[in-house]
């Protein structure tokens, strides 16, 4: 009887850390939401253009998840095919997008990538890799 009110109480406190662990780290990622800044120049007027990129709490935790970095995330909307569909902003990039100056590095962990940026918010829903196809 002992043995089984110890190990439930073992339990319990290994089950609260973990919910306290869980919500601080949900938390902390909450608060480092922030906005992605990117300058980009047209090519016809020389004029320069800055547009910001939000991440939405999901996105921010799957971009982690899946090893993404901010700079990914980056390079994915420059380096992309967009499609719209279902008011959604379906950025691909594809092979012959990529640019060879960019180092190989980068251009493997983008290669094949999908973000997927809402329609009227330019939030970021979320972001995986396609499969080859």
């Amino acid at each position: 009887m002992i043995a089984f009110q110890i190990r439930n109480y073992i339990e319990t406190i290994v089950c609260f850390n973990y919910a306290n662990w869980l919500h601080n780290t949900v938390i902390n990622l909450y608060h480092k939401i922030k906005s992605m800044v990117r300058s980009v120049t047209d090519i016809g007027s020389g004029r320069r253009f800055t547009y910001s990129i939000n991440h939405t709490l999901h996105s921010k935790i799957r971009a982690s998840q899946r090893g993404f970095t901010e700079i990914n995330l980056l390079d994915a909307l420059d380096y992309s095919i967009v499609i719209r569909k279902q008011g959604l902003f379906f950025y691909i990039v594809a092979d012959s997008k990529i640019p060879e100056s960019l180092p190989e590095s980068r251009r493997n962990k983008i290669k094949n990538m999908v973000v997927v940026v809402s329609g009227d918010s330019d939030s970021i829903i979320t972001c995986y890799k396609a499969k080859n196809n």
